[in-house]
């Protein structure tokens, strides 16, 4: 907020002034035209005496006042591109490094598990001495194959969902551990106690539970116990009623599960699995398209798009079908680019990296000027197939882009209008009022300004300037624009003609963009990071003259 203080006299009266600068999403209208729009100066003018008459002070009110250059803007800018120089021309970069992004789980996962039941039974032995003491106590591992075609996998989280059924005439209590064979000494997947109560009638009870495990391993190749799962059971049996056992007729049945799996790492003969990526889009909208702009239009000279393939699963990927489809006015136009794109298996340490040019195709279709453009990239994982690959939980294919347009470039009709707010203008004993416009235009584009007046609903109650053209610089010189308007009150009409200045709540810039320097014939700059432009728009008023008496 910035505050004018006008001396008329010896009253000070307030003006309060605030900018309001909309943000353009553009990048382009942002790097060029947003230079143009900020600024300001104000000249200071003595108390003038001449004989008996006593003027009050003209009186310099600054409206508008900058000086700087495109890159200054950029670096203040709170933008998401990026730029950066080359031989002096600015170039806009915008990038997006997951224009497409799949996870290896998009492809691939573990599926549930039900391996078959498990019945612990008594030997003879061990029937006989419960039925002889009373009590026994049974231990028992046994080892259960995972099953599976990988050559091992790494499970992060799943779930093991165990059911159990008894009919021992009985009290019992079952201790149960499940653990994987390829990783002796881990923690288990599972333990479990079970006890119960024979009740004397019935001897068959039931339970169930689940339990969430992690980072389990099971290696299929070599090794056998290190693809099986390791139960081990202790069972302890107490006599009931002096109920004796009879051989074979009792156990405790088990039934278990893994479900709800994620993997840390698959290895091994994956399956081929196809890719397609039509649904991802470019932004190419770099001039805001609401109605403030106008009808604009532009030419980019050298635009260059490359595409960034990144690969790190351990399969190769074969990209092949590259497309760019254009829409614009609802109607759409597709660009095929038939080129296969290869991309190795990534190692553990180091994804596999390729970047493919799109020059030409970019140059095509930003300057047909369209409302947006999709990318296809359609592929395949493994296509041939290869018997020893390995994916990992944070393993991905990512597809993004680099864009950069270097600031050569024709443009025409960018119409900006911003609106700076004053209030309290008091015309009461002004005679006049002058405005000064100033301005130091070093870029190379043409531009046409004018000034108006507006009240608080932005309905226009004068205009100045109208028309006004700010030639560009030349050939590293400078061009310099110096203007004057001034308003009077007629004191031979009854209505004061400055009035609107109290109804005034708003200073607008209406600021276009007329044409860019023609360059061999084309309508084509260069944008310097250096190129400077002074701006400035200044009011002064003039009271009445008062006649003082000796």
């Amino acid at each position: 907020m910035t505050y004018i203080y006008l001396k008329n006299n010896d009253k000070f009266e307030q003006f309060n002034l605030s900018m309001h600068m909309n943000v353009k999403k553009a990048i382009l209208f942002l790097g060029i035209a947003g230079t143009l729009f900020m600024g300001g100066c104000y000249s200071e003018l003595d108390d003038l005496s001449l004989g008996n008459i006593q003027w009050n002070p003209e009186l310099g009110l600054p409206l508008v006042n900058s000086s700087f250059t495109i890159k200054d803007l950029l670096e203040a800018s709170d933008s998401s591109f990026e730029y950066k120089e080359e031989n002096d021309v600015i170039v806009i970069v915008v990038k997006e490094d997951s224009l497409f992004s799949s996870s290896a789980q998009d492809y691939y996962s573990l599926g549930d598990k039900t391996f078959p039941t498990l019945p612990l039974m008594l030997t003879p032995e061990e029937v006989d001495e419960f039925n002889n003491n009373g009590a026994v106590l049974v231990n028992r591992e046994v080892a259960v194959d995972y099953g599976s075609d990988l050559d091992s996998i790494i499970i992060a989280m799943g779930t093991i969902s165990l059911n159990l059924q008894e009919n021992f005439p009985a009290n019992g209590s079952l201790d149960l551990q499940f653990s994987s064979g390829s990783t002796p000494g881990s923690a288990n997947i599972l333990d479990y106690q079970y006890n119960w109560n024979y009740n004397g009638v019935n001897p068959i009870t039931n339970a169930s539970t689940q339990n969430t495990f992690f980072n389990t391993s099971f290696v299929f190749k070599g090794n056998d116990d290190q693809g099986k799962i390791i139960v081990s059971y202790q069972l302890s049996l107490q006599k009931v009623n002096d109920v004796d056992l009879v051989e074979g007729q009792n156990s405790v049945d088990l039934d278990f599960s893994f479900i709800n799996m994620e993997f840390e790492a698959l290895y091994g003969d994956l399956n081929t699995q196809g890719i397609s990526t039509e649904e991802n889009t470019i932004e190419t909208n770099f001039f805001d398209a609401d109605n403030e702009i106008g009808e604009f239009s532009y030419y980019l000279d050298d635009p260059r798009f490359k595409i960034i393939y990144t690969n790190t699963m351990g399969l190769p990927v074969l990209f092949t079908v590259n497309s760019f489809i254009s829409f614009k006015d609802g109607e759409e136009e597709e660009l095929t680019y038939g080129d296969d794109i290869n991309l190795p298996a990534a190692s553990f340490n180091s994804p596999a990296v390729q970047e493919v040019a799109f020059n030409e195709a970019i140059k095509t279709l930003l300057n047909d000027l369209p409302d947006s453009v999709r990318l296809q990239i359609d592929g395949v994982i493994d296509p041939d197939d290869v018997a020893n690959n390995f994916v990992t939980r944070q393993s991905a294919i990512k597809i993004g882009y680099e864009l950069e347009i270097p600031l050569k470039l024709s443009l025409e009709n960018l119409l900006f209008n911003e609106a700076f707010e004053v209030s309290d203008l008091d015309t009461e004993d002004v005679q006049s009022i002058m405005f000064k416009f100033n301005s130091v235009n070093r870029l190379p584009i043409d531009v046409n300004l004018k000034a108006v007046f507006l009240d608080e609903d932005s309905v226009v109650q004068e205009v100045l300037f109208d028309g006004l053209l700010l030639k560009a610089g030349q050939s590293g010189q400078a061009s310099n624009i110096l203007e004057y308007i001034t308003l009077s009150d007629n004191p031979d009409t009854a209505i004061n003609e400055l009035k609107f200045l109290e109804e005034t709540k708003q200073i607008g810039i209406s600021i276009r963009v007329a044409t860019s320097t023609p360059v061999d014939g084309v309508q084509s700059v260069e944008i310097s990071a250096q190129d400077q432009i002074d701006f400035s728009l200044a009011m002064q008023a003039k009271y009445k003259a008062t006649i003082e008496n000796d």
